[in-house]
């Protein structure tokens, strides 16, 4: 399926991807890209900081059209700041990472490419806060590779 990792500041964890979402739904007058991932307490490679518990992200951005996944696909999240009227659970722009707790992430990228009929492989990566020690000056770099089936219908796991 595929994995998360985490470049931290001590050193990279790897997290076994467990289950996973990619759906495009209607939306008004555009779609709705949903994407998530989980890794159910499944860690590959740990460093001393990793915790222990599951851990999740889920992104949510608008199209106006469905683009060609044949070819690589790549969506830049724009900043809150500049889509902050449309953001949040029910929006159209939304994200969201869990470990430990909630947290924003920056600097997203999406690259969506299809490989079978039904299959897609999504690479996603952005910057968060150190989930152990926010006052560090480094930040974490959140890389995540999976290969999940498209579904036509909304099954968010915070979005609705």
């Amino acid at each position: 399926m595929g994995t998360i990792s985490f470049t931290r500041k001590y050193g990279t964890e790897v997290w076994k991807i467990t289950s996973s979402e990619f759906s495009i739904s209607p939306n008004q007058d555009s779609f709705k890209i949903n994407i998530w991932v989980e890794s159910d307490h499944e860690v590959l490679e740990k460093i001393n900081e990793t915790g222990d518990t599951s851990t999740a992200i889920e992104i949510v951005f608008p199209l106006q059209t469905i683009p060609n996944f044949s070819e690589l696909f790549t969506f830049k999240m724009p900043k809150w700041a500049e889509v902050k009227e449309n953001w949040g659970e029910a929006q159209a722009y939304y994200c969201n990472w869990y470990y430990f707790e909630h947290r924003d992430v920056e600097d997203i990228e999406i690259q969506i490419h299809k490989t079978t009929s039904n299959k897609f492989k999504v690479h996603l990566k952005g910057i968060v806060e150190d989930p152990t020690d926010a006052s560090t000056e480094l930040n974490t770099l959140l890389n995540i590779e999976v290969e999940t089936a498209l579904k036509n219908e909304l099954n968010g796991y915070w979005a609705e």
